[in-house]
């Protein structure tokens, strides 16, 4: 209430009750403070009646997308014209500011209630290939989740897991994935089975155990006996507790693995599972097999075999060990951009310091 009361010159006293009063949205904001009591016509419906046809359809084309993205770049895709955006602000039916245009649900909603499917529907797949196009270019995930948000939106799920297949890598790395799992189940309804294991995937790192059996009972044969099913089968075990099931789904899912840095990276799934179970013998042998199978291991494959190393040191408490080891991966996946990988190896540092009574190394962390 007090941005909006500044852009028309006003000064409040009561910003909380007038935001209660109007729902917080802009328009009946600034309705509220000029005109104080409510008239009998709703401000953002007289308010949009006003626009031009032109600036109307950009407001539809604008609409059309909040749900999934507000993205400035995508908002000057679908409204070239600034001047049209400008008024758009003006007016109070959009926020707008050099990274984000919003378009607020009950601006949305009035606007879209009477628009043509086909503008509507345009408009999302215009949004959907700029976001597509940005993320090729800057790999930022986030991106290729809205452009997967409004493919699926839009009903065309083919296109939308062929894109996020793509990007999955740089989703899963950057945390991103459970913002995909609505999409993702879409899709497995809309008859994709491989979205089933994504989603699993997912269900997995949220600790939701029986929505990933289910995900996998859902799974036609063929699919079901591959690596990374059988790797998924290994995690759900390891979640419950299951730890000698756990080896026994990946030992089948190393003899499974197509290449040899899939092979290699299962393998050290197969470490941890030894590692948990208390074999350390047989985790040192599953990472030096690993090892092998990674000859030139990128950033990120360092930085999982050094999480190995600080997780073996950590259940010696071997402590320095453990430390020196959870910092050589997080310089290494520094080099790739962090993300939940490097969130798990500080974990283990700032156990490390705790245990090492190091308060130095704790508020250097």
């Amino acid at each position: 209430a007090e941005h909006v009361a500044a852009r028309v010159g006003l000064i409040v006293r009561d910003p909380g009750a007038i935001a209660r009063a109007s729902g917080g949205i802009p328009l009946r904001i600034r309705h509220q403070l000029l005109h104080g009591a409510e008239l009998a016509d709703d401000p953002i419906h007289s308010t949009i009646a006003a626009l031009a046809p032109d600036s109307r359809d950009a407001l539809i084309r604008l609409a059309a997308v909040a749900g999934c993205s507000q993205s400035a770049d995508v908002a000057s895709a679908l409204v070239p014209d600034g001047g049209v955006r400008a008024e758009l602000a003006h007016r109070f039916l959009i926020d707008a500011s050099p990274e984000r245009v919003i378009v607020h649900g009950a601006v949305r909603d009035r606007v879209l209630e009477q628009a043509q499917p086909s503008l509507i529907a345009g408009s999302r797949r215009t949004a959907a290939r700029a976001l597509q196009d940005l993320f090729v270019t800057r790999r930022q995930p986030l991106l290729a989740v809205e452009a997967t948000c409004l493919r699926v939106v839009n009903g065309e799920l083919a296109d939308a897991f062929v894109g996020l297949r793509a990007a999955w890598r740089e989703i899963s790395a950057a945390g991103l994935d459970h913002l995909v799992l609505p999409a993702l189940e879409r899709l497995a309804a809309g008859g994709e089975a491989e979205a089933n294991v994504l989603a699993a995937r997912v269900y997995v790192r949220m600790a939701r155990v029986d929505d990933a059996e289910r995900a996998l009972a859902a799974l036609p044969p063929a699919l079901a006996d591959r690596a990374r099913v059988l790797a998924l089968r290994a995690a759900i075990s390891e979640r419950i507790g299951d730890l000698r099931g756990a080896r026994r789904w990946i030992e089948q899912a190393v003899a499974k693995a197509d290449d040899a840095r899939g092979r290699g990276l299962l393998r050290l799934r197969r470490a941890l599972v030894c590692a948990l179970a208390g074999d350390f013998a047989d985790a040192e042998a599953a990472l030096a097999a690993a090892a092998l199978d990674l000859p030139q291991p990128g950033p990120r494959d360092q930085a999982r075999m050094a999480w190995l190393r600080a997780i073996l040191s950590a259940l010696r408490q071997d402590w320095p060990a453990a430390a020196a080891a959870a910092r050589a991966g997080r310089l290494a996946v520094a080099r790739d951009g962090g993300g939940d990988l490097d969130y798990l190896l500080m974990l283990l540092e700032i156990i490390a310091a705790a245990e090492r009574a190091d308060p130095d190394a704790l508020r250097r962390l």
